[in-house]
């Protein structure tokens, strides 16, 4: 049966990651295919990425991990460009080991709050929770405050992280990934483009083989923009200052006003041509 966790108004904050991460509808789809009763979590995403990137078809756009990814998604949760809604929480626990968890009603959780957030696994469960260890477990280690169900608007987050367009053909018979379950394999097998076709055993075709991407007028102006601004490579460590930079200087030369979006968009295309020239 189809997931259809994809035609969902808000997505789940680790699918939102496999998102930015991954960049392809139909291989996120399948990645929640394959845990339809149980949630993903940060390791299933690099896991199934791994297979992927094995298999020689699939390279995540810019993203170096999971971490990297929610990295990148946090500049447009800090700055209201997508909105993100939690249910906040507050676990007291005794001496004696027995809790008291109070739980309010979901809500949109702040712009201005999401910088001081970092995710965590309690006991299974996605959560965000504050930095500031102190802010987070108060007088206790035991204790906890944060959101549970951190969930994230689907349409702003495509629009900030548009779809890439990749052919995904069979993985190789003996790729074996570290830390990959063997079904995952199984999976993108049956789901690859080439499997179940009659009469089709060999392997894909040139046609299917991943283009190299070109950049647009605008995201080449970017891509200028950043080669003069650091030609040494080495860019901002902070990527809301970055972004500023690089749109101050694309709307100094070229005239052209560019957001957020189209600048990563751009320095994604730029990033992907530098693995193919190094190979």
């Amino acid at each position: 049966m189809q997931w259809l966790a994809l035609r969902e108004a808000w997505w789940p904050m680790a699918v939102a990651v496999a998102w930015v991460f991954l960049r392809s509808r139909q291989v996120v789809e399948q990645l929640l295919d394959r845990h339809p009763r149980q949630p993903i979590t940060f390791a299933t995403v690099a896991n199934y990425a791994a297979a992927l990137t094995a298999g020689g078809e699939h390279t995540t756009p810019d993203e170096e991990n999971t971490e990297a990814a929610f990295r990148n998604l946090r500049h447009p949760l800090e700055t209201g460009e997508i909105e993100i809604v939690g249910t906040p929480f507050v676990r007291i626990s005794d001496l004696q080991g027995s809790s008291r968890l109070e739980i309010e009603n979901q809500r949109t959780i702040p712009y201005t709050e999401v910088s001081s957030l970092v995710p965590y696994n309690d006991h299974g469960e996605l959560c965000l929770i504050p930095r500031d260890w102190r802010a987070a477990h108060g007088s206790a280690r035991t204790n906890l405050r944060g959101y549970r169900n951190p969930l994230v608007r689907c349409a702003a987050l495509v629009r900030a992280f548009p779809e890439e367009r990749i052919q995904l053909t069979r993985l190789p018979a003996d790729v074996v990934i570290p830390g990959a379950p063997v079904e995952t394999i199984a999976a993108l097998e049956q789901s690859s483009p080439d499997a179940g076709q009659s009469g089709n055993t060999g392997s894909a075709s040139p046609s299917r083989k991943r283009r190299q991407k070109h950049p647009k007028p605008v995201q080449q102006a970017v891509i200028e923009a950043a080669t003069r601004l650091w030609p040494d490579g080495k860019m901002p460590a902070i990527a809301k200052q970055r972004d500023a930079e690089l749109a101050q200087e694309v709307k100094k030369t070229s005239g052209i006003a560019v957001s957020g979006s189209t600048i990563r968009r751009a320095l994604s295309v730029r990033q992907q041509k530098r693995k193919l020239r190094s190979r």
